[in-house]
């Protein structure tokens, strides 16, 4: 679950009156690409139980670069909403445009690609629409899954590595579909540990900072790769904002016996 690249983004809404809210999400493809001169495409594909919006480059140079101010360039990016939120989608470079003017998304996809991103190729944007209906006291309740998945994750000793999470062969449909069945259980053991660290932290007098302790974690691990090495050992290769991971030249190999707070169950 640890190597999971998944994060969920849960949006809440109280309010008053009698008229309808919505919440749009919005991604440019150029999340999924080095520099905003490579070329990329999109579609849309279904998970167990989630809708799955995608954008990705349309060279797939795998493993291609290393180097510092690059970012990854292949495997695809993806923006999931479950069935059950009412959600509704688009591929479309109108979305925001329409949902400003009128609530809606536009009813048919852009499928003319691949295209540059940025506004000046019109390239569609990955959009999702979550209807809150008429707010009140009680909260209403949203969430979608962001994900970005590599095939490969790292070049190591001139093995090509791929994630942990795929170790046993595991699709990205199904891992989409884990990670939402999961979502209520994450969500339930995420507060319950933010209260005891809190409530931990003010125990020893630390409460200056009891809102400290959960960013570093939070921000580092997003740029962590965690493949496979053997049967026996997994490691951890934390990467500076920017750099590819691909060909190491010096790493920090961080064990499982070196997490003594977070210690990832192998599921």
């Amino acid at each position: 679950m640890l190597s999971r690249p998944v994060t969920y983004l849960t949006l809440s809404a109280t309010g008053a009156g009698d008229h309808d809210v919505s919440a749009l999400i919005d991604v440019d493809p150029v999340i999924a690409v080095n520099t905003a001169d490579e070329a990329v495409i999109w579609g849309r594909s279904r998970a167990q139980g989630l809708t799955v919006l995608n954008a990705g480059s349309r060279d797939q140079r795998i493993l291609n670069r290393s180097g510092d101010d690059v970012r990854i360039d292949w495997g695809y990016f993806h923006l999931a909403a479950p069935d059950g939120e009412g959600a509704e989608f688009a591929l479309s470079p109108d979305a925001m445009r329409s949902f400003a003017s009128s609530g809606t998304l536009p009813d048919a996809d852009d499928t003319d690609m691949p295209r540059l991103p940025g506004p000046r190729d019109h390239t569609a944007h990955l959009d999702v629409m979550l209807p809150m209906g008429k707010l009140s006291a009680t909260p209403v309740v949203r969430h979608v899954l962001f994900a970005y998945t590599e095939n490969y994750a790292i070049e190591y000793l001139n093995r090509k590595l791929r994630p942990y999470w795929q170790r046993n062969g595991m699709t990205v449909e199904q891992m989409l579909a884990a990670a939402e069945s999961q979502y209520a259980s994450l969500e339930q053991r995420g507060q319950k540990f933010d209260s005891e660290l809190t409530a931990d932290l003010e125990k020893a007098g630390a409460r200056i900072m009891r809102n400290w302790p959960s960013w570093p974690t939070a921000r580092r691990l997003p740029r962590t790769a965690l493949p496979p090495m053997s049967t026996a050992r997994r490691c951890s290769f934390p990467k500076r904002i920017f750099p590819t991971g691909v060909f190491l030249r010096s790493m920090s190999c961080i064990l499982r016996r070196h997490f003594p707070l977070l210690q990832p169950q192998a599921d």
